[in-house]
């Protein structure tokens, strides 16, 4: 669903009403729905990456209210783990598949760079 599309404003003008119209205490949960059939729309792949940092972020949240000592570590070590997750999912395939282009390809815009600011 692009931004600028006719559909994301309808989605936005019925996610907004439910939001402004449903009680306070059911609006984390309209909000989880939302985020679940937004990033749904986009395919149901990104449904699991979704539901699974969602998953670990929270009982990640409740481990971290439980704890006395250490919970910067774990705090960072949580973060830590949740980037870990989402930059292999963005960059698998460009170390995989894209970086061979690059080493074919990358010169040709390096060297570009190069005569941009030379002049």
């Amino acid at each position: 669903m692009n931004f600028i599309s006719f559909e994301y404003i309808i989605f936005l003008g019925i996610s907004l009403s439910l939001f402004i119209i449903i009680e306070q205490k059911f609006k984390p949960h309209i909000l989880l729905i939302l985020s679940l059939l937004f990033y749904g729309y986009q395919g149901i792949n990104f449904l699991f990456l979704i539901i699974t940092l969602i998953t670990f972020s929270y009982y990640s949240g409740i481990i971290l209210s439980r704890l006395n000592n250490h919970r910067l570590l774990y705090f960072s070590l949580s973060c830590l783990g949740v980037l870990s997750f989402l930059f292999f999912f963005k960059y698998y395939n460009f170390f995989l598949i894209g970086n061979d282009t690059f080493v074919r390809n990358g010169y040709k815009a390096i060297l570009g760079l190069y005569r941009t600011f030379k002049s």
